[in-house]
């Protein structure tokens, strides 16, 4: 590692993540504001109840990976034995959020089952 490395490793970046005080299973996504203080602008919620904390932070750290522009991801499917599906919704206005449903298929079944949901106030690109 050289000094150069270490300075890309903590700066600070545009994106991160808080659990969320108020709501158990619930991250909040917050945005570096022009005052270098994080404000909240989205929160990924885990709908399933028996996914494993550590599991759903781990998510939650590759999504802020991916707003912050960082092609380094964590793999988090292969003890899984499950799948992680997405289905984005653009926003139709300014003044409502995002959102993308997530869904795990399990091995062996053959049906998706809903997972989590990030809403966000940003625009979300994907390819259709």
């Amino acid at each position: 590692m050289t000094l150069s490395d270490f300075n890309i490793i903590t700066a600070k970046t545009d994106y991160t993540y808080r659990r969320n005080p108020v709501m158990a299973g619930s991250f909040m996504i917050l945005k570096k504001q022009d005052t270098e203080r994080y404000e909240p602008i989205g929160e990924y919620t885990v709908l399933d109840k028996e996914e494993d904390a550590d599991l759903s932070e781990k998510k939650v750290m590759n999504l802020v990976s991916v707003l912050n522009g960082d092609q380094k991801l964590m793999e988090i499917g292969a003890g899984t034995k499950k799948r992680m599906l997405y289905k984005p919704f653009p926003r139709l206005s300014e003044d409502e959020k995002s959102k993308v449903i997530f869904y795990t298929l399990s091995e062996g079944a053959g049906v998706s089952e809903e997972n989590a949901i990030l809403t966000i106030a940003e625009d979300i690109e994907y390819d259709a």
